[in-house]
């Protein structure tokens, strides 16, 4: 995929501790409770999350197991991908206290922040299309009106019937995104349970990042070049999803097609 491919190249810098939440990767349990999430400073520090993600996932308890499953499917996936390579991933399986390789600035540690970001965006798009978040609404997506005998002779659908699909929200799972892969840089919880299905495009992320980071208060450690560079990597990854929208609402009833889209969001680059 082009767009990972250019965040490797381009945006390398030595920060880390966006992406050592992927340590929950390693949890048998998942979040089921607000008292589940850390609160001492040990249980934050052992479970990779910063301030901004303890209190997300107080507030928004309902997401933690579909972040606890994009956690999963950013080791999975690198592994699979770099198996055959000298890098192998395996770095992630040590997370929170990561090796050299994820954090000196390198091109894997750009694409694991892509990766990450991107599949925070996929498992709570598709936990919206599934029904597995109440107050998460399906995406945008076609009804199909039947109105015909079949080829097998059936009885005629009634000329009135509509089957309406239901979509990934792809739109419910960039603000997931941006909240949860954003967190060690933001300064407080904005997302709700009252989004609306709908998509949104690479122009309209570009501009609500923007905006979001000219008016929001910065926290006291903010380091405004490496912050930069982590937050366009994290873009990268939602931006990638977005351009791929359309394919996972056509594939979004169809594990076989659905499997097919991942293999193509998550593209190995040219490490």
């Amino acid at each position: 995929m082009k767009l990972i491919k250019l965040a490797v190249f381009l945006f390398l810098f030595p920060a880390v501790f966006g992406i050592k939440w992927l340590s929950i990767s390693t949890l048998k349990s998942t979040f089921l409770e607000p008292s589940d999430c850390p609160t001492s400073k040990e249980q934050k520090k052992t479970l990779g999350f910063v301030q901004h993600q303890s209190e997300l996932c107080r507030r928004m308890i309902e997401l933690m197991p579909f972040v606890k499953s994009a956690a999963d499917e950013t080791v999975s996936s690198c592994l699979e991908t770099f198996k055959e390579h000298r890098w192998n991933c395996s770095s992630l399986l040590k997370a929170p206290n990561f090796d050299s390789d994820l954090t000196k600035g390198t091109k894997e540690q750009a694409y694991v922040y892509a990766l990450s970001s991107a599949a925070v965006v996929h498992q709570i798009a598709k936990a919206c299309s599934s029904g597995s978040i109440d107050f998460c609404q399906c995406g945008k997506g076609g009804t199909l009106i039947l109105n015909k005998t079949n080829e097998n002779d059936l009885p005629p659908m009634d000329e009135n019937y509509q089957w309406q699909g239901c979509s990934d929200n792809v739109e419910y799972g960039l603000s997931a995104s941006q909240e949860w892969a954003d967190a060690p840089w933001h300064s407080k919880v904005r997302l709700s349970r009252d989004l609306t299905g709908g998509f949104l495009d690479q122009i309209e992320i570009y501009e609500m990042e923007k905006e979001r980071h000219t008016n929001e208060k910065k926290p006291p450690n903010f380091d405004g070049k490496k912050i930069a560079m982590n937050q366009q990597n994290n873009n990268v990854g939602r931006q990638t999803i977005a351009k791929n929208s359309n394919m996972l609402e056509h594939a979004a009833n169809d594990e076989r097609d659905l499997t097919k889209a991942e293999i193509k969001i998550f593209d190995r680059p040219a490490i």
